[in-house]
């Protein structure tokens, strides 16, 4: 794997586990929409990995990170 490669697959695995770890912890009450975004905003950096595979999951994480920050439940 390329050094290219590896460097676009942190921001995305990074983002990967701050959307489990937010699934899991409590949170201050409204501080889960700025988590949610910093969570979609790494997975977006997904949409640069060449293979569509990660394209793909990127685009789903993006769409479950912005309903997890904008849900009022």
């Amino acid at each position: 794997m390329s050094p290219t490669r590896r460097l676009l697959l942190l921001p995305f695995w990074l983002a990967v586990v701050l959307a489990v770890l937010g699934d899991v912890i409590t949170f201050v009450p409204g501080a889960e929409r700025e988590w949610f975004l910093v969570v979609a905003g790494l997975s977006a950096s997904g949409l640069l990995i060449p293979k569509a595979a990660y394209r793909i999951s990127a685009v789903v994480l993006v769409v479950l990170a912005l309903a997890a920050a904008y849900s009022e439940f």
